[in-house]
């Protein structure tokens, strides 16, 4: 990848389904999930943009000493909300990552070098798991509204939903 990209990871949910807000910060591959999301991000981003809210604002301290890593808090009363703040105030083309996803390296590589190439507004990645799929939080944004296109990136990815997707998120590392 020639150039980088500006990303946003989104770390503001409730956390209900899994019982805690801080769910991307449950060890997968022998990391928190939101250290090692930082850490393949690297790769190609420019810098991340950790969006928070009252319910996770206390996870910026863990990224206090990675200047690559910047905190905001938003109100964090809807998703749609707080990413419209993000695509209004960031640059474009613009990755936004859920803080709870557990991808391969090479399937996230290969989603970004295809978004990068496509000419749609909004590409999301769509996790499939044989004759089943489904979409992922990771996306890349060239401009708001538009066309919007799904990519399939095979099932080396995981939502961190519940605490069972755990077991599923471990097998992404192997």
């Amino acid at each position: 990848m020639e150039s980088k990209i500006a990303c946003t990871v989104m770390a503001g949910g409730e956390g209900r389904r899994f019982g805690d807000p801080a769910k991307f910060m449950a060890e997968v591959c022998g990391e928190p999930i939101l250290s090692r999301l930082v850490r393949q991000l690297k790769r190609f981003c420019s810098h991340v943009v950790l969006v928070l809210t009252h319910r996770t604002c206390e996870v910026c301290s863990t990224f206090r000493d990675e200047p690559f890593v910047s905190c905001v808090e938003l109100p964090g009363r809807d998703y749609v909300e707080d990413l419209s703040i993000v695509l209004r105030a960031l640059p474009k083309p613009l990755l936004v990552v859920a803080a709870d996803l557990v991808v391969s390296d090479k399937s996230l590589l290969d989603f970004v070098e295809v978004a990068l190439r496509l000419q749609a507004s909004v590409v999301t990645a769509e996790a499939v798991y044989g004759s089943e799929s489904q979409l992922i939080g990771l996306s890349m944004f060239h401009k708001e509204g538009g066309a919007w296109v799904n990519v399939p990136i095979g099932g080396s990815a995981v939502d961190v939903d519940e605490r069972g997707d755990l077991e599923r998120a471990e097998r992404v590392c192997r």
